[in-house]
């Protein structure tokens, strides 16, 4: 699970979230309510990181990882492609409401 800090938050315990991003842990930082940016380990040597774009429009949704697509439990691999397929349903749906 990802945890959520304030902007604030994050300046005041800076080095400590540092810590744990080096060790695995994704953190969520929020500015004025909102997602604003993650905070996570960098990718270590041989990993790559791939970035899936789901759907434009008014809703841009990108999703980034780490390593293989192959690599993901067979529980994680069926939620990402249900994902993508919602976001594929959704794009579909928004360019057929545009047209008419």
């Amino acid at each position: 699970m990802t945890e959520s800090y304030t902007f604030v938050e994050v300046r005041n315990n800076l080095s400590e979230l540092v810590v744990r991003a080096q060790e695995g842990e994704h953190i969520t930082i929020t500015r004025y309510g909102k997602p604003a940016a993650l905070l996570g380990p960098i990718p270590s040597a041989g990993e790559q990181t791939r970035t899936i774009k789901l759907a434009s429009g008014p809703t841009s949704v990108t999703l980034s990882f780490t390593g293989p697509v192959v690599n993901l439990s067979p529980g994680d691999r069926e939620w990402l492609f249900d994902l993508i397929d919602q976001f594929k349903t959704y794009e579909a749906e928004y360019k057929e409401r545009e047209e008419n």
